[in-house]
């Protein structure tokens, strides 16, 4: 865990992040007031205990928090003014989800969390890949899609959010095929609508389809074809503990 903020630790990385904390307290507060807003408070990162997962407190956390209202309150199609009180743009939500994406990378997406975490997944996606059904759904939550993003260490990015940060609705997509010579093979997806998509409810066409990239598997490349993976290398990659 610690390996994710190293060298200078959580306390640089808010430092880092002290820009966008600033628009946030902005959004939040208005015409500032005293003890309003997320980015005085110190941020840390408490470390799992044998009944608990990591988290972070503070400054960074609260912002996460926020930066995951917002996009739901866009995304849900409400006016303007009321998205984040009237002081949130559409540019403002995809610089802030970078606060989510941030608590993914450091307390999701590290292997031994990820692997841990999705140990309970991991044989349902077995079953899927090497059984006899053709189409095999599992609906979670974004820290599972995050979970799965780490074990895998791929990236994506929807329009209108942060990289890495998960939408809503989104899905990782795992597709088996088989290879002319009958090796099976695995490649991945991230499917997506755009935020301002979700925020339209309008219907998808061949001419606003939702985004589907396929995402490389660093260290997995089957016959040197981007974006394939043997099927018996990738369970090895989120069943390893």
């Amino acid at each position: 865990m610690r390996a994710t903020t190293a060298p200078d630790g959580i306390g640089a990385i808010a430092a880092a992040y002290r820009p966008l904390l600033a628009r946030l307290d902005a959004i939040l507060c208005g015409a500032r007031r005293a003890a309003c807003g997320v980015s005085s408070q110190p941020a840390a990162l408490v470390p799992a205990k044998a009944n608990g997962r990591p988290k972070l407190t503070g400054a960074l956390d609260r912002a996460s928090t926020a930066a995951q209202i917002l996009p739901l309150e866009y995304a849900e199609g409400k006016p303007l003014p009321q998205v984040g009180w009237g002081g949130a743009s559409a540019a403002d939500i995809g610089r802030l989800s970078a606060f989510h994406a941030l608590e993914f990378r450091l307390l999701a997406r590290p292997r031994y969390v990820a692997s841990a975490n999705f140990a309970g997944l991991a044989p349902i996606v077995r079953e899927g890949l090497t059984g006899e059904a053709r189409v095999t759904t599992i609906s979670g939550h974004d820290t599972n899609v995050a979970n799965l993003g780490g074990l895998l260490d791929v990236h994506w990015q929807v329009p209108g959010l942060a990289a890495d940060d998960p939408s809503p609705g989104g899905a990782l997509v795992l597709e088996r095929l088989r290879a002319a010579d009958g090796a099976l093979l695995v490649r991945v997806r991230y499917r997506s609508q755009s935020l301002s998509q979700i925020r339209s409810a309008a219907p998808l066409t061949a001419g606003s389809p939702p985004s589907a990239s396929i995402l490389p598997i660093e260290g997995c490349e089957a016959r040197e074809i981007k974006g394939l993976c043997p099927l018996d290398q990738f369970l090895k990659r989120i069943e390893a503990r």
